[in-house]
């Protein structure tokens, strides 16, 4: 008998596929929570906001530098929501009942400018709906809404109070679950 070597090779090759195979399923599972086609998060399509970043970046530091960093806190049926539920990469959200009349404060220093907001959910825009939201002493307020579906929530908020001097835009992201 010959004394053979065995070679290890064909399980490289095999450990290698499967490797691949879980990368791809990695990315996959990333991928659905931040569907890049539906992204509106900065109120643009996401090639303006390819172009233009830095502008956009430069227009919410200065807005924040001026108003501060805004603060969200979500009333349902008038009480402040306190009960959290964490989601995949240690994300905590609120956790209210779907039927609940909510409301939403967003504490900032920002008292006068241009309000664009609506309600969505993360992974389509079949249930996208404008969002009022009206200055009020301690910062903007909306006013009573309910969700038609249980499951995530977002809300996206942009306000510009831009002046002849700068550009001051604050784009705010919101995300609750009702259950």
């Amino acid at each position: 008998m010959k004394n053979e070597k065995k070679t290890f090779w064909p399980y490289g090759i095999l450990l290698s596929i499967i490797a691949c195979i879980v990368a791809c399923g990695y990315t996959i599972y990333v991928c659905l929570d931040y569907p890049v086609y539906v992204d509106n998060s900065k109120f643009s399509s996401y090639q303006e906001v390819d172009d233009n970043i830095n502008e956009i970046d430069a227009a919410h530091d200065t807005f924040e530098a001026e108003f501060g960093k805004g603060e969200f806190l979500l009333f349902a049926n008038g009480y402040e929501v306190k009960e959290e539920m964490k989601l995949r990469k240690k994300r905590v959200v609120k956790v209210a009942d779907s039927n609940a009349s909510f409301e939403l404060l967003l504490k900032t220093k920002a008292n006068t400018g241009k309000i664009d907001a609506f309600i969505t959910r993360p992974d389509t825009s079949e249930y996208d709906a404008p969002f009022v939201l009206k200055f009020a002493a301690n910062g903007l307020i909306s006013e009573p809404f309910k969700v038609s579906k249980k499951g995530r929530w977002q809300i996206k908020i942009k306000i510009d109070s831009s002046d002849e001097n700068s550009t001051k835009i604050g784009i705010y992201s919101y995300e609750f679950f009702a259950r």
